[in-house]
């Protein structure tokens, strides 16, 4: 893992690139390691956010759970919490806080071990929540070569979601 990075993957829809999408429901699964090396009370913990919207992710009306990792203590888990639900930021200024104004049905956060392995340099990424999903990562393969293709979406002014993104193929379960 990356010192300060993260393992994300996602099903994401042509929508989340600035497109509609032709899909019946959308959507986004986020695995993450925290991994940062400064005294970070929440360094080693391991969460994530699954999301689903009916439609575009625009118009709303989504349905979010948290899982966090079992081993976090009281105040890590509230901490999280309010992080991953964007309530610790400006309004609408990360993708925390936009997906948490876009979900109408926030459920109860769960407290579960989270198998998660990532590597950015190789672009892959597993996590499994035992009795709540699978999914997985890796690069995406050129058919003739039979190479991994390097894709990378980058916006060097910004937005929400990312400045630098990889692009993969993920399966979920």
């Amino acid at each position: 893992m990356h010192p300060g990075r993260v393992g994300t993957y996602a099903v994401k829809p042509p929508s989340a690139l600035g497109s509609r999408t032709i899909l019946s429901f959308i959507s986004v699964v986020s695995g993450v390691h925290i991994d940062y090396t400064c005294g970070d009370p929440l360094a080693g913990l391991n969460w994530a956010g699954l999301y689903m919207w009916p439609g575009e992710i625009a118009e709303g009306n989504g349905k979010r759970q948290i899982v966090i990792d079992e081993g976090a203590d009281q105040a890590q888990r509230i901490a999280l919490e309010t992080i991953i639900s964007g309530e610790a930021c400006v309004p609408l200024s990360n993708h925390f806080s936009v997906f948490g104004f876009l979900c109408s049905e926030c459920c109860e956060a769960l407290f579960l071990p989270i198998d998660l392995e990532a590597s950015f340099e190789l672009r892959t990424a597993r996590v499994d929540i035992p009795g709540v999903m699978k999914s997985s990562a890796r690069p995406i393969i050129n058919k003739f070569t039979g190479q991994p293709f390097h894709i990378a979406l980058e916006r060097p002014s910004g937005s929400f979601e990312f400045t630098y993104r990889l692009a993969a193929d993920s399966k979920r379960r």
